[in-house]
């Protein structure tokens, strides 16, 4: 289905089947894109014969093969997949994926997460992608993408959907960028850490020891 380009369209960019790259058989569509670019995907097929149920999921596979570092000052605005219909000007739902990252990840969506699409799932028209606003251009390889995953668990929450679990779905209204963290400085966007211990005392130093110096018991390793 994803190499299927009749149900592609890319504007402001560019769309291959491509064999570089592939998380499941033998091909991923690239995309080439610019920040103005959108790429759609259309099948309301698929959606119409989507039955709903506590276990269906949306999902793909999504590498990225650029290297990036986060500007805390500028940082990168997300990936977003808007589900569509035919008519309403609004999509039904809109998600967002940070791309700060390496490689392959799993991005997607228990339907069940958002009550909305209990009533709405069969009117879905298709998808619409959205690059980061804020990057220039870039290439993406979307592979395995299914609209009626079966899957007991389902995605989860991490550092790209940081959403995807029913207790941290209200953070899809958040402002993503809220939701990034920096490799290099820990203490960004998590408030509740200290930078600095002013006045350390010997206990706060024993305290280390044990959790970082000590041995860590058998097995656990």
């Amino acid at each position: 289905m994803v190499d299927d380009l009749r149900y592609w369209y890319a504007s402001d960019g560019e769309i291959s089947v491509s064999t570089e790259r592939f998380k499941h058989g033998t091909s991923s569509l690239k995309w080439e894109w610019s920040s103005s670019s959108l790429l759609t995907y259309t099948n309301p097929d698929v959606f119409r014969a989507t039955k709903w149920a506590n276990n269906i999921c949306f999902g793909f596979w999504l590498y990225n093969g650029e290297i990036s570092t986060l500007n805390e000052n500028n940082p990168p605005e997300p990936l977003y997949v808007e589900f569509l219909t035919q008519s309403d000007p609004e999509p039904i739902a809109r998600l967002w994926y940070h791309v700060n990252f390496f490689g392959w990840r799993p991005l997607g969506l228990r339907y069940t997460l958002l009550p909305k699409f209990k009533n709405n799932l069969s009117r879905i028209h298709g998808i619409r992608l959205c690059p980061p606003a804020n990057i220039p251009s870039g290439v993406y390889y979307i592979n395995a993408i299914h609209f009626e995953l079966k899957h007991a668990v389902g995605p989860q929450d991490d550092y790209q959907q940081p959403w995807a679990a029913q207790k941290y779905i209200q953070r899809l209204s958040d402002e993503p960028s809220k939701w990034l963290f920096n490799s290099n400085n820990i203490f960004h966007n998590r408030p509740w850490l200290s930078e600095h211990q002013v006045n350390a005392s010997d206990d706060d130093f024993n305290k280390l020891k044990d959790r970082w110096l000590a041995s860590l018991p058998y097995g656990t390793w």
